[in-house]
Formats: structure tokens, sequence, C-alpha cells
């Protein structure tokens, strides 16, 4: 809901009936589809769902996206300046709970250091080298750090990364090559500018900085 319109979330909570039910029909829409995806088991329905979730996620981050630009068709960049503030704070208290909880200190096997964070999400190093115990450790922290907002905002473990080397072709005794894949997530090589040109300007010398950077590391 805060991350919608811009409003903070303890205002929410304090106002009367009708911040209620506005709270409790986004709630919903949003989540309603995601649940009904999980339990859904035909293929085709499964697909209506996924594209129903998928519709309502983009119709407001799009809503989100026209608020912030001053030449598009819906400028008003005091609620995109809200919902951008009000998402930096709760990044920031969600980087704080996780690394004041899960450290040493409080009998944990490693610091968890928060690495990055941007819009709605948290990337995590919790130290492990088993892939389970990580997952372990993701749910528990999402869980934890759910429990220190207020609802409806509840935080989901979405993913793992590991290092890992992609062995292609293995074959009898031998190894024939080894790739290694390095992937890349949250770099904006796309920009909604009016040229063309400049987009794909972009997306070239960010390639180049990429191919450098790993040129470096294959060196060291």
């Amino acid at each position: 809901m805060a991350r919608v319109t811009g409003i903070p979330i303890s205002y929410i909570s304090k106002r009367g009936q009708q911040i209620k039910v506005v709270s409790q029909l986004l709630r919903k829409v949003f989540f309603g589809a995601k649940l009904e995806l999980k339990s859904e088991t035909d293929p085709v329905r499964r697909q209506i769902l996924d594209g129903r979730q998928l519709a309502l996620k983009l119709s407001a981050n799009s809503v989100y996206g026209f608020t912030g630009a001053q030449n598009g068709r819906l400028p008003c960049l005091e609620i995109s300046q809200s919902v951008t503030s009000y998402g930096r704070e709760m990044i920031e208290m969600t980087k704080n709970e996780i690394e004041l909880k899960y450290n040493i200190r409080n009998g944990y096997e490693f610091d968890t250091k928060v690495i990055y964070g941007d819009t709605d999400s948290v990337m995590c190093r919790f130290g492990f080298q088993d892939v389970q115990r990580t997952m372990e450790m993701g749910f528990e922290a999402a869980k934890y750090v759910s429990s220190r907002f207020p609802p409806p905002i509840n935080l989901e473990f979405e993913k793992k990364c590991i290092e890992k080397l992609a062995i292609e072709d293995a074959t009898q005794s031998y190894i024939q090559s080894v790739v290694l894949k390095k992937a890349l997530e949250s770099m904006i090589v796309e920009h909604r500018h009016g040229i063309r040109i400049t987009d794909e300007e972009i997306n070239s010398a960010s390639s180049l900085l990429i191919e450098a950077s790993h040129s470096y590391e294959d060196n060291m």
C-alpha cells in the first residue's frame, strides 16, 4: 500500500474505516492471484493467474513511473518522491534489522551483510556455503523482518545466488571445456529516452565496462 500510494504505513494504520477498506482491497487484489496460483494445478488456469498478477504488478509500477516522468502522461513528482522516500526508509530498516539480528554476537555462525537494496528487496550475504542452510536463513530472515513491520507488509524469500562453474560437454574420463558464466542483476541498460540512439549508446558503453571488468578479474 505504501509503495503504491506513497502514504506511510503508520498513517494508514491510524486512519478510519475507509482507509482500512482500501488497504484490504489492495491486499486482496495483489495477493489473491498469487495465492490462487500456488494452489492451481491446471496449466491453462496457471497461465491465466500468472498473467493476472503480472498485469496488476505492471499496472501499479506504470502508474508510479508515470508520476515520476516530468514529460510523461501523468507527471506528479510529489507522488513518486514520496514513494521513493518511504521505500528507502523501509529498505534501510530492513537492512538494520537483518544485520543486527543475524550476527556472531547473537550466536549465528557469520555476520550477515546486506550488500544491495533496491525498490522493494534486499540482497544478503549470510556466509554459508551450503545451499540448504542459506535457504533456511533466507526464509527465517524474511519472517523475522516481516514481524518488525505492521501489517499488511510482508517480506518473501525469493531466490538464492551462488558462485559456480558451468561444465560444458564433459565426456568419458576427461572434460573438454569449462565455461565460466557470469550473471548480472539490477544493471540498467535501457532507458526510456526520446531518441533510440541514446539507449543504444548507453547499452554499448555498459557492455564495454562489463567486459573490461571481467578481463581485469580474469588477469588477477
